[in-house]
C-alpha cells in the first residue's frame, strides 16, 4: 500500500492497518491518533511531526524511521524495532515501550516520563538531555547509552545493564538503581541524592564530582571506583559497606575522606 492510499482510507475512518507495508512512506505531521499498525513495516519512513498518541503499535517495524518531533503520548509499541529511529523532541509519555528494540537510537531531548521501557535495547542509544522521570526501565539493557544531563528523578533501573554508559550531569534522584550493573559507568556531576544503589556492581565507575547525598549504598560494590570531590554526606553517619566479589572487603565512613576506593 502507498502512501496516498493509506491516507485516504484513514480519512474514510478506516482504522485498522495491521501488517500493512509502508516503508519508506511520508506520513510527516500525519494526524494518526488511535491507528492500529500492529506488525506493519515503516522502515525508513518519514514520520517527522506526526501524532500517534494511542496508536496500537505493537511488532511495528520503525527500524531507522524519522520520527522526530513525534507525538506518541500513550502508544502501545511494545516488542516494537525502532534500531537506529531518529526520535529527537519526540514526545513518549507514558508509552509502553515494553521489550521494544531502540539499539542505536537517537531520543535527544525526547520526553518518556512514565513510559514503560521494561527489558528495552537502548545499547548504545543516544538520551542526551531526554526526560526519563518515573519511567520503568527494570531489566533494560543500556550499554553505552548516552545519558548526558538527562532527567531520571524517581526512574526504576532495577537489575538494568548500564555498563560503558555515560550519566555525565545527569539527574537520578530518587532513581531506583538497585542490582543495577554500573561497571565503568561515568556518572561525574550527576545527582544521585536519595537514590537506591543497595546491591549495584559500581566497579570502576567515575563519580568525579557527583552528588551522593543520601543515597542508599549499602552491599554496592564499588572498588576502583574514582570519587574524587564527591559529595558523600550521609543523614545517618552509619558506615557504607564495600563489596567485591560478593565478599565484603571494607566499610567506610562517607564524612571521612574521599578519592579512588579499591579493594
Amino acid at each position: 500500500m502507498n502512501a496516498e492510499k493509506f491516507l485516504e482510507q484513514y480519512a474514510a475512518e478506516e482504522r485498522d492497518f495491521r501488517k500493512v507495508n509502508l516503508r519508506g512512506a511520508n506520513l510527516s505531521r500525519i494526524d494518526l491518533r488511535q491507528v492500529d499498525l500492529r506488525g506493519a513495516d515503516l522502515s525508513r519512513a518519514n514520520l517527522r511531526g506526526a501524532n500517534l498518541s494511542g496508536a496500537c503499535l505493537t511488532g511495528l517495524n520503525l527500524t531507522a524511521a524519522d520520527l522526530s518531533d513525534a507525538t506518541l503520548n500513550g502508544a502501545e509499541l511494545n516488542r516494537a524495532v525502532l534500531q537506529e529511529a531518529i526520535l529527537t523532541n519526540a514526545t513518549l509519555i507514558k508509552t509502553n515501550l515494553y521489550s521494544t528494540n531502540l539499539y542505536g537510537a537517537d531520543l535527544h531531548r525526547a520526553d518518556l516520563s512514565g513510559a514503560n521501557l521494561q527489558e528495552a535495547d537502548l545499547g548504545g542509544a543516544n538520551l542526551t538531555m531526554a526526560i526519563l522521570s518515573q519511567a520503568d526501565l527494570r531489566k533494560a539493557y543500556m550499554v553505552r547509552a548516552n545519558l548526558t544531563k538527562a532527567i531520571l528523578i524517581q526512574t526504576n533501573l532495577k537489575q538494568a545493564d548500564l555498563n560503558t554508559a555515560n550519566f555525565k550531569y545527569a539527574t537520578l534522584s530518587a532513581a531506583n538503581l538497585t542490582m543495577a550493573i554500573l561497571i565503568k559507568v561515568n556518572l561525574s556531576g550527576a545527582d544521585l541524592s536519595d537514590a537506591n544503589l543497595s546491591y549495584a556492581n559500581l566497579s570502576q565507575a567515575y563519580l568525579f564530582q557527583a552528588n551522593l547525598i543520601n543515597t542508599d549504598l549499602a552491599h554496592t560494590n564499588i572498588s576502583g571506583t574514582e570519587l574524587s570531590r564527591t559529595t558523600l554526606a550521609h543523614d545517618t553517619g552509619s558506615d557504607w559497606q564495600l563489596w567485591k566479589n560478593g565478599c565484603l572487603i571494607d566499610q567506610v565512613n562517607p564524612l571521612a575522606g574521599q578519592g579512588k576506593m579499591g579493594g
